[in-house]
């Protein structure tokens, strides 16, 4: 099977960050390809949400453009993909989240979606299967969000007591590797289905 791992960042935080790098290392031990998404001039704005929400058009047409184009090299080469895995963080989910459908018409689509905002569930996961991770600390997540979340069969939902936006314990240094243990372990069971060498 090959698999194409995709890796959409945040505002803040790129693929250089524990959360992506292990992603990406453990995926070319798998022998999946990745693509590194980077987006266009992201837009200023008096919060997050009003750059995110002036940014995520551009961004989303940056993607479109990458993913298409790494999928037309594949597809001269005879190498066409079995399955895409998105694993997006934060402003990241939006952009995956809404290229979701579009990638699910040909291709079988998993979504990893760390620190999401509230809107990537309401407008984008919402009765879908995917994966979510959140910490109980993160400012960017609504107890209205997380509890539609929780209340959601569809979403595998992983929750990080007192962790922040980048799923760290800001006090306590081990914790916040033990948390990045747990992710890794969680791709590793996804990347696993999908793995002809194990």
């Amino acid at each position: 099977m090959k698999v194409l791992v995709v890796t959409f960042p945040g505002f803040g935080y790129l693929q250089d960050r524990p959360l992506f790098y292990y992603a990406k290392k453990l995926a070319k031990q798998f022998g999946f390809d990745v693509l590194d998404l980077k987006y266009g001039a992201i837009c200023e704005g008096e919060s997050v949400r009003e750059r995110a929400e002036r940014s995520l058009p551009g961004a989303v047409e940056d993607a479109e453009k990458q993913i298409e184009q790494v999928l037309l090299d594949a597809g001269k080469e005879n190498q066409s993909y079995d399955r895409i895995i998105c694993i997006s963080k934060s402003f990241g989910t939006l952009v995956a989240g809404n290229i979701w459908e579009k990638l699910s018409a040909f291709f079988r689509v998993s979504q990893v979606f760390l620190t999401p905002l509230p809107e990537t569930y309401t407008m984008f996961a919402r009765g879908k299967s995917c994966i979510m991770a959140t910490g109980t600390a993160d400012p960017f997540m609504t107890k209205e969000g997380l509890r539609m979340m929780e209340q959601d069969e569809k979403i595998e939902l992983m929750i990080f007591p007192g962790a922040n936006h980048s799923l760290e314990n800001p006090e306590d240094t081990c914790e916040s590797v033990r948390n990045l243990q747990r992710i890794v372990e969680r791709y590793e069971d996804l990347f696993l289905r999908f793995c002809n060498v194990r």
